[in-house]
């Protein structure tokens, strides 16, 4: 492998992770916002809410059935809003699919004030209806309010809806920018570029960098389905990782397909929430960089290349350690997995025993599901097997299992701080402090005089 196509799957991979980061920043604040209570509708709305408890205050509390007096056609004088048979018809007709609309419970009718007021006032013949109002065209025109307050759609529903939407989208890109790096990386590979060239025009387009624009607008008109198909070919060989892609895939497709066919009917889901929204978001972003570093994975191991086995190695804990970071918890948690698969299977490719990056895997792991608070999982901790392991495993099998009173702790921490001659320690204060894994240790006010000694180790 070319060192400018391990840049490529580089940066193809930190541009999802990083795009994916920013768009769950968003979901973070929607959800900040829906526990204060801040997503209110604009003043408009504020407006309509109280013309219509007056309205239906006022109305109902009156009692009043005064009814019409229903005219012919050709009497309404040229109005369009008048008592004929024909309007009093179309005001049940709207009068019920409003009343519909209320009694199904959708988009924000659990927080409209006075709704039962509003559906008894609904409930009245629609002559009755009418005869509340001082004229017909005032009665529509409130009709037409109360209607338009119906339909209000909640602002988390549209939130939640539209962050699917952008991952969803996002992650077809992703797959795109893929299926160029595998085109590339398999020079022979035929591909349709959606045009007839000659050798001149493709030779031209090596040379100014046009080919990969063209193999990116060819990707863009494969549907979603013959991308992962294609991905998938280059790790069949890949028995575990693949198996756990492919029990993904059909989840994920479902999204990725109905986006891909227009705004899709589960995006228009009357219940959905942030939270569902958040789950869906972490599994499409689970996927993209799982069949990222899987396909890196089988392009590193087919040209045997150890500066891109050996990034791949880094870029996997880079990510896993920027999720615990960034507190996605359950993306790290799969990722994590993904990574100990593919460290297992590049030491396998070269005869090797586990490799000492398989332990920062599993310690990211054991976090991201002590955070999730997964069962039985102290029971796996205490079962790690780190025997041989450095001291710093030793140290945050401690932390994981908050054993905070262990004589053990100070003495592997003042190890790991302790310097040789040329100055230089296992581990800084300064990834103490950093480290998600030891907040606890760190930040926790219980534990703040452990802390201040385990500091004044740094300074012998």
């Amino acid at each position: 492998m070319k060192d400018n196509h391990i840049e490529d799957f580089v940066k193809t991979l930190n541009r999802y992770i990083e795009v994916s980061h920013i768009y769950f920043g968003q979901l973070k604040e929607a959800k900040i916002k829906c526990s204060n209570e801040d997503l209110t509708p604009d003043n408009k709305y504020d407006k309509l809410f109280k013309f219509v408890g007056d309205l239906t205050n006022n109305l109902v509390a009156s009692g009043k059935n005064l009814g019409i007096s229903i005219i012919k056609d050709e009497d309404s004088k040229g109005r369009n809003i008048s008592g004929t048979e024909e309007n009093i018809k179309q005001t049940e007709i709207y009068q019920e699919m409003i009343k519909k609309v209320f009694n199904d419970n959708i988009f924000r009718q659990n927080e409209v004030p006075n709704k039962q007021k509003i559906i008894k006032l609904l409930e009245n013949k629609p002559e009755d209806f009418l005869g509340l109002f001082p004229s017909v065209s005032s009665a529509w025109d409130a009709l037409t309010r109360i209607a338009s307050l119906s339909f209000i759609p909640s602002p988390q529903r549209l939130l939640a809806r539209d962050l699917i939407y952008m991952h969803s989208t996002e992650l077809i890109q992703h797959l795109a920018r893929l299926y160029v790096l595998v085109v590339k990386e398999k020079g022979n590979k035929k591909i349709n570029l959606f045009g007839k060239y000659t050798i001149n025009e493709l030779q031209q387009f090596q040379t100014d960098g046009g080919l990969y624009e063209k193999i990116l607008e060819s990707s863009s008109q494969k549907f979603v389905t013959e991308l992962i198909d294609e991905l998938s070919l280059c790790f069949c060989k890949e028995g575990k990782l693949k198996n756990l892609l492919a029990s993904l895939t059909e989840e994920v497709l479902d999204h990725l397909v109905q986006v891909e066919n227009g705004f899709p009917d589960m995006l228009e889901d009357d219940n959905l929430t942030i939270s569902q929204a958040e789950q869906v978001c972490s599994k499409l972003v689970f996927f993209g960089i799982a069949i990222g570093y899987t396909t890196w994975l089988s392009f590193a191991k087919e040209s045997n290349d150890p500066n891109s086995i050996g990034i791949l190695q880094k870029h996997c804990l880079f990510s896993t350690r920027y999720l615990l970071d960034a507190e996605k918890w359950e993306i790290c948690k799969n990722v994590s997995n993904v990574a100990k698969e593919i460290f297992y299977s590049i030491n396998e490719h070269r005869g090797l025993e586990k490799h000492t990056k398989v332990y920062m895997c599993e310690a990211n792991n054991f976090f991201a599901r002590k955070k999730l608070r997964e069962k039985n999982l102290e029971c796996e901790i205490q079962k790690w097997k780190i025997g041989e392991a450095h001291d710093r495993y030793k140290f945050l099998s401690l932390i994981l299992l908050d054993r905070f009173d262990d004589p053990d702790i100070c003495c592997l921490a003042k190890k790991l701080l302790q310097r040789n001659d040329k100055g230089q320690s296992d581990m800084s204060i300064q990834e103490f402090e950093e480290w998600p894994i030891l907040k606890s240790l760190t930040e926790d006010d219980k534990n703040s005089q452990l802390w201040e000694k385990i500091k004044s180790y740094a300074e012998e």
